[in-house]
């Protein structure tokens, strides 16, 4: 069977298999926890040295 070359294009643009880091991991809900805290408090960081940056002396 012949496909036309913008279905070949659509249904191959992507690669059907996932690789393991793009897998969906499933967490402990308290690890998951821990671990959204964590990159929470180092987003906050970023943030409050971003603004004292920022400031005028």
């Amino acid at each position: 069977m012949l496909q036309s070359r913008s279905t070949f294009w659509l249904t191959n643009r992507y690669p059907t298999t996932v690789s393991s880091s793009q897998r969906f991991q499933i967490y402990h809900h308290d690890c998951e926890a821990t671990i959204n805290r964590t990159i929470n408090m180092e987003m906050f960081a970023s943030y409050l040295v971003y603004l004292l940056c920022a400031l005028p002396n």
